[in-house]
């Protein structure tokens, strides 16, 4: 039987097929399932404990609880209760939560999380080998190319990461269906219907994987319009059109999931800056972890040394030679020049709306255009990656199909390619067991936390496990909090100076007790709980209050008598906002005052130094954050451009845009702003320029005790203030700039008023 002859022989077919499934299979267990063996229930792949991973297990446990316990699945009020949020953008996974429903309810939310690890490799390689099956044709070089797009290093680096994001089993289908639609193998009907489906489940997998497949396969339709004769152009033009209607039948199953997704909660700008979460050049050359390469000393000693962003999952090993060989060796058909195309296309997106090079900017690039666009500018440039591997597998497997030069060559070359991207064996580094103490396992909350009670865990950010915690417990409590998305707090929180603190897990901030019992003391709250081994770092917090502190099975339980939080229920969000922006205030005017006394000079005046010197705490200066738009030199003109200047102000006056793309739009030498929200820096030949973050009525209070001697004054900064001017609602920079002169004066009336700052007005006793 001839080769061609096996190829349209179905039985044939099916058992490659699952043949190639089951060495994919087998492959995904040797690397990432036998590290979790020991322990299948509690162990699972990632950097490190807590972080991003419960987003997906706390998904897995809250979709199939909520259904059965007949409550709305895209909207809950276990997390940031009693508020309550959309699940809309999170990385919650609903389409899989259903799929693992039987498996989470037999073994629990973590199993599932590790049966998904080890099915995502192994069906993103599955689907690409049958892509590249159909494109080249020979069992064998589908099945390299099937492995270079599903043990990529952008697979491999995501499982660690985003398990959402790493689910791409799906991307490869969408292309087939197209193929075999143009080759008439299916009809319309039949297309629209596979089409809708995968739209569906892909969706409810991850919308951003949905939403940059959909932008990239529009871009191989609309390149290949290019390059084909007329009759394929009339083809394509049909695959778009019922394309579009696949995606309207697809909107209109998704509706109730869709009512929560538009508009965005996060307004006009993306949710993540895409310039932070681009791909450096360097990352196409050199490996990062988890790559097996980057296990070799000197690669390890050097990255060390190099400022890779985010999710550096980039690293194309010797792939870019196939690349090479293949456009160069004779490949000149209208598909060859597709692939070319689409590579370099792909390519120039994943580094964003700006070149880095080592972490540092160089030039604007052809991403920038699509900062504009509402939820494509979610998209993030680093992610794309995917696509590039999988433009690579279906290369690599028509390479090696190919009649060109030696076969022997090409296959050592091509196995020597895949094997250069694969992740470190074995991965037992990246097992990790979370934190989940007795108290939760043996249900002991049941004796201590009334049914939908809200409990206050701590840590609160990213190094804490209360989504992890919730889902053990079987929701039988509500938290203030939950990070089902970094941005998606609401108002009614972000205003409490002691929440946005926590959510940086740096509690300590002015007056910390005091603004964590108001908090406590505004929603009922009486119990905290803290995972014993951070339990230090929240020390502060339970000072001057009578707290019962308990052990009990692996955490510390701290219940606090409610009339010990009487006087407290009456006080407002924007009371401590405004105390707090006055202490933080003052105290950055104490340490620029002090600063200048010690003779220091200007390049002394940022928040960053002061704490270094002990002038400022750690919680008041923050830290030094990445750009949001790169300090290329194009940029740094256009800043001290009027009419640019003027512009930014206008935006600032009309429409809320973030307070950080503001600072460094505006008129100032660079951005001084931090990651805690204040500003300390020298201002012209001798201004000083103090500033915080906040909203109009919790920056009042500052205007009127300082403005009097402010030189010039910015709110919502860069644009200048006017009293009875209407303001953007929300967190905006307001920016003081006073005379060197002028300091000492105002440092002593702080200094006068500190102690007692805290009661000024409101009544609170210590």
């Amino acid at each position: 039987m001839t080769r061609r002859a096996r190829l349209t022989n179905p039985p044939a077919q099916l058992a490659e097929s699952m043949a190639a499934l089951a060495i994919y299979a087998i492959a995904s267990i040797v690397f990432f399932g036998i590290p979790l063996f020991p322990d299948f229930r509690h162990l699972r792949l990632g950097f490190g404990p807590a972080g991003d991973p419960q987003i997906p297990i706390w998904g897995l446990a809250w979709y199939p609880w909520a259904l059965a316990h007949h409550l709305n699945p895209f909207r809950t009020d276990f997390a940031w209760a009693p508020y309550g949020c959309t699940l809309a953008w999170s990385t919650t996974i609903p389409g899989a939560a259903l799929v693992m429903w039987p498996v989470t309810g037999a073994f629990g939310p973590i199993a599932s999380y590790n049966v998904l690890c080890l099915l995502a490799p192994a069906l993103s390689a599955y689907t690409a080998f049958l892509l590249c099956r159909r494109i080249a044709g020979g069992f064998r070089a589908a099945l390299v190319g099937g492995f270079i797009f599903g043990f990529s290093t952008y697979v491999s680096g995501e499982l660690l990461h985003h398990l959402s994001l790493a689910m791409v089993f799906l991307v490869p289908l969408f292309p087939y269906l197209g193929l075999i639609y143009l080759d008439g193998k299916i009809s319309s009907t039949k297309f629209v219907a596979s089409a809708v489906a995968l739209i569906v489940f892909q969706f409810l997998l991850s919308p951003e994987i949905l939403a940059t497949t959909t932008l990239f396969c529009g871009a191989a339709v609309l390149t290949a319009g290019r390059l084909y004769r007329e009759s394929v152009r009339d083809r394509l033009k049909n695959l778009a059109w019922i394309s579009a209607a696949s995606y309207a039948i697809a909107a209109v199953l998704l509706a109730p999931a869709l009512a929560y997704f538009f508009p965005s909660p996060f307004g006009i700008t993306p949710v993540f800056n895409p310039a932070h979460c681009s791909t450096d050049l360097l990352n196409f050359l050199l490996p990062f972890e988890p790559s097996m390469l980057a296990r070799v000393r000197p690669v390890l000693n050097f990255d060390r040394n190099l400022d890779w962003g985010c999710e550096a999952g980039a690293f194309l090993g010797l792939l870019p030679l196939i690349a090479i060989s293949y456009s160069i060796g004779g490949h000149e058909s209208a598909g060859d020049r597709l692939l070319i195309a689409m590579l370099l296309i792909i390519a120039i997106a994943t580094l964003g709306p700006v070149l880095h090079v080592n972490g540092k900017a160089l030039l604007p690039l052809p991403w920038l255009f699509a900062m504009p666009i509402p939820l494509l500018n979610n998209a993030l440039p680093a992610r794309f990656s995917a696509y590039l591997f999988l433009v690579l597998a279906i290369i690599t497997a028509r390479w090696l199909a190919s009649q060109n030069g030696s076969k022997a060559l090409r296959w050592m070359v091509a196995t020597v390619a895949a094997a250069s991207i694969l992740p470190v064996f074995p991965m037992t580094q990246y097992a990790v067991r979370d934190s989940l103490p007795q108290f939760f396992t043996r249900r002991l909350y049941k004796t201590f936390i009334s049914q939908k009670e809200i409990v206050l865990i701590l840590p609160f950010a990213s190094a804490g496990y209360s989504l992890l915690w919730q889902a053990e417990a079987d929701f039988a409590f509500r938290m203030p909090q939950g990070r089902l998305m970094a941005e998606n707090m609401p108002l009614a929180f972000a205003r409490w100076p002691i929440v946005s603190a926590l959510a940086q897990d740096n509690p300590d901030i002015p007056g910390a007790s005091v603004q964590l019992a108001a908090f406590l003391g505004s929603y009922g709250i009486t119990k905290v709980l803290i995972d014993p081994a951070a339990e230090n770092n929240f020390a502060n917090l339970f000072e001057g209050f009578r707290w019962r502190r308990s052990e009990i099975g692996g955490v510390e339980l701290y219940q606090i008598d409610p009339a010990e939080l009487g006087s407290f229920r009456s006080i407002s969000a924007a009371e401590m906002e405004t105390r707090y922006n006055l202490a933080r205030f003052g105290r950055l005017l104490h340490a620029a005052h002090t600063a200048l006394d010690l003779g220091l000079g200007p390049s002394a005046l940022n928040p960053e130094a002061m704490r270094a010197r002990g002038l400022l705490d750690s919680a008041v200066a923050g830290d030094k954050p990445r750009l949001q738009l790169s300090d290329y030199a194009f940029l740094a003109k256009l800043r001290r451009s009027r009419i640019a200047v003027a512009i930014v102000g206008y935006l600032a006056g009309h429409v809320h845009i973030d307070v950080r793309l503001m600072a460094e739009l505006g008129p100032a030498r660079k951005p001084e702003l931090t990651t805690s929200g204040v500003w300390l820096g020298p201002w012209g030949a001798d201004g000083v320029a103090i500033g915080i973050v906040g909203d109009r009525a919790g920056i009042e209070a500052t205007l009127r005790n300082y403005s009097r001697a402010a030189a010039q004054i910015f709110y919502p900064y860069p644009l200048s203030y006017r009293a009875g001017r209407d303001f953007p609602d929300g967190q905006n920079l307001l920016l003081m700039v006073f005379p060197r002169a002028a300091l000492g004066a105002l440092d002593g009336d702080y200094r006068g008023n500190a102690s007692s700052w805290p009661a000024a007005g409101g009544g609170i006793i210590h």
